[in-house]
């Protein structure tokens, strides 16, 4: 068993895996042997069944505070923060350490128990001011919350304790609505051009200083740090866009000839906003969670593990199985979804999920949950290609947008199959121009909340007032009253002329075609 630890701990799964197979022989229902099958599971990121692993451990060794650690991880990785967080609990009465804090504030986070995760970093930060992690933890949860000025001043005080300094800067500019005064510009430079960072810090002060310059005017140096950024990034995420667009166009056929379906109004309580990220999915989302009606519940994994859950039970990828499914089968799944997701409508009859990458599931929602609504949140093509560009986005998410060909490519592939949906769903799907909802705000929510089967509320035009947790790139920018335009790269002018051609096609951006 030697040999598999090591192998999980560098992350080698297929090493792992072939060490353990003696084990599993001699010895498969051994703690030890349960435990090392959890991790690689979870590496392998079938969740459900190291969570099996993992339960059984603790029902054998409650005191295992390492497999609780695990169990909690494998829990939140699943989707259920509810479990992991009650897990993380378990452990903090057996070893009440830092450590064990921070991962349940982690968990509170993805949560978006803000408040709760908030309280976490304050304990800590009691106990010892000088725990980085607790107050990177802070800054997220703060952020969340709405408290932005707060939030700034915590990663400056990171910053001026030369604690985390790439993460701080990251952090700060990420904000997005937070401008440096010349003295913070000069640091920021300075350490973006150090020579001792590794990748993974360069990269982060590189998005950092590329905000900077962008909002000094110095368009060409902007560039050339995301530039740089997204050359490391691209280099730790894997992404294969011919099997991507290979496979986005077997799902537009798997579902051409599919009838059978759950019940027609299995659904009504969900809206289900997609899109690219940095469309305006964020603001749609913020509009409606300012209806009383509607609870905000931010980007919800639930209905990709629900899909690959299906994969894993029947052993073939989606969308293969399609043509199986019976209206059983997607009565259960659609089941599952509103089981999974019902403590987002503990408080309101309705819930939003705006997880942008829900998109190529459209035709499987509709299948699920005939009677949910689904937004597609369109911006202007470059524009949200650039806003991807900028932003580094959270591990195993947006792999495709650090190449400029990929980003044009999957863009590609999302309008051609949103525009199937919307032909195939008319009164169940709306597109949403961001331009459009900017420019007309008012006609443009009466219909948004006319499409939602909501009634007219004038609290929806000041969405930006709406109390609640944003957990998005997005976060600080929709507690600000509304822009008319939210386009940058017309000023960069001829230094975008390189990022711009991989979206022109015929002679034509994508987004004039619509």
């Amino acid at each position: 068993m030697r040999d598999a630890e090591q192998a999980l701990a560098a992350n080698n799964l297929v090493a792992a895996e072939g060490a353990l197979v003696p084990a599993m022989v001699l010895a498969p229902e051994h703690p030890k042997t349960l435990r090392l099958m959890g991790r690689a599971r979870y590496l392998r990121g079938d969740w459900a069944e190291a969570i099996r692993n993992f339960a059984t451990v603790a029902d054998v060794v409650p005191g295992d505070i390492d497999n609780l650690i695990d169990l909690g991880r494998a829990q939140s990785a699943n989707g259920d923060t509810a479990s992991a967080a009650a897990t993380l609990r378990r452990a903090l009465e057996h070893r009440n350490d830092a450590a064990t804090l921070i991962e349940l504030g982690i968990v509170l986070d993805a949560g978006a128990d803000s408040e709760a995760a908030l309280d976490v970093a304050n304990r800590l930060l009691a106990a010892d001011a000088d725990l980085a992690r607790a107050r990177l933890l802070r800054a997220r949860s703060l952020q969340a919350l709405g408290r932005i000025d707060d939030t700034a001043a915590e990663y400056r005080e990171l910053i001026r304790r030369q604690q985390e300094i790439p993460a701080a800067w990251f952090g700060l500019m990420d904000i997005k609505t937070i401008r440096l005064d010349a003295s913070e510009l000069a640091r920021l430079k300075g350490a973006y051009n150090a020579a001792h960072w590794n990748d993974i810090e360069r990269s982060l002060l590189a998005y950092a200083f590329g905000r900077a310059a962008e909002d000094a005017g110095e368009h060409a140096d902007a560039v050339a740090a995301f530039d740089s950024a997204n050359r490391l990034s691209r280099r730790r995420v894997t992404w294969d866009g011919a099997q991507w667009s290979r496979q986005v166009a077997e799902t537009i056929r798997a579902f051409e000839g599919v009838t059978e379906s759950a019940p027609a109004n299995l659904g009504s309580e969900v809206i289900f906003v997609v899109g690219l990220p940095r469309s305006g999915t964020t603001l749609v989302e913020q509009i409606l969670a300012a209806h009383s009606r509607v609870e905000g519940a931010n980007e919800l994994p639930d209905l990709a593990v629900v899909i690959e859950q299906e994969s894993r039970r029947r052993r073939r990828a989606f969308p293969q199985w399609v043509g199986q499914a019976s209206a059983a089968d997607w009565q259960r799944l659609g089941q599952e979804y509103l089981d999974r997701t019902r403590r987002w409508r503990a408080d309101k009859p309705m819930h939003s999920d705006k997880m942008p990458e829900n998109w190529p599931y459209t035709a499987a929602i509709r299948a699920m949950l005939p009677a949910a609504r689904i937004i597609d949140s369109r911006r202007d093509a470059v524009e949200t290609a650039w806003s991807c560009y900028k932003q580094l986005f959270g591990p195993n998410r947006v792999a495709y947008s650090y190449d400029p060909a990929e980003l044009a490519q999957y863009w590609r592939d999302y309008d051609r199959f949103m525009r199937v949906q919307a032909a195939r769903h008319p009164a169940h799907l709306r597109v949403q121009s961001h331009e459009t909802l900017t420019a007309d705000l008012e006609s443009e929510v009466r219909a948004l909340l006319a499409f939602c089967k909501l009634d007219w509320e004038a609290a929806c035009l000041q969405s930006h007032r709406a109390e609640r947790a944003v957990r998005t790139a997005s976060s600080a920018q929709v507690r600000q009253p509304l822009r008319r335009s939210t386009a940058s790269t017309a000023a960069y002018g001829d230094s975008l002329a390189d990022f711009r051609r991989h979206f022109v096609q015929e002679g034509t951006t994508p987004e004039s075609k619509r």
